[in-house]
């Protein structure tokens, strides 16, 4: 997974250059046991929903629509709040040749909003839970990061515990 997502930013670097790529993140914006049940249920649709949407934004300013992206589980806040905490980092391209950006703050915040209110049918305030910037430093180490950071064993803190199905 290290060595695909590590190409996938090479590609995306040398096909648009650095300074035309974003970096996304997005967070569960839930911290009560029950939303954050709905949430994990519904995170594969969430995922797939928000890659659409951001698909559709990329192909209607005229960008190329690939999106490399991973999910880590954030350990630290897992371990406070006591159940599993899932995140998104996706890297795409943002912008032709210097331009104006077609993803900005408010986009991603509305889009991540409007994914997981359908997906949940819960509300919460996206602010908190999204960011976006330009790409400064080698596109391949901005999603290799993620991967190496994530470790088998943070997943299996769930074994045996309510959260293990989710």
């Amino acid at each position: 997974m290290r060595k695909l997502l590590r190409s996938a930013g090479e590609v995306l670097e040398r096909q648009h250059g650095k300074y035309n790529l974003a970096f996304i993140t997005v967070t569960m914006p839930f911290s009560k046991p029950i939303e954050v049940k709905r949430f994990l249920i519904e995170w594969p649709d969430i995922q797939r929903r928000f890659v659409q949407e951001l698909t559709r934004q990329l192909t209607r300013a005229g960008l190329s629509p690939q999106i490399a992206w991973v999910t880590e589980l954030q350990s630290k806040r897992g371990k406070a709040q006591g159940f599993p905490c899932p995140h998104m980092h996706l890297l795409c391209v943002g912008r032709a040749n210097g331009g104006p950006w077609a993803l900005t703050k408010d986009y991603i915040k509305n889009a991540w909003y409007r994914v997981v209110k359908d997906c949940t049918g819960q509300d919460f305030d996206p602010v908190a839970a999204t960011r976006i910037e330009a790409v400064r430093k080698s596109c391949a180490a901005y999603m290799t990061k993620y991967v190496t950071k994530a470790k088998a064993s943070e997943a299996r803190v769930w074994e045996g515990t309510e959260w293990e199905v989710y």
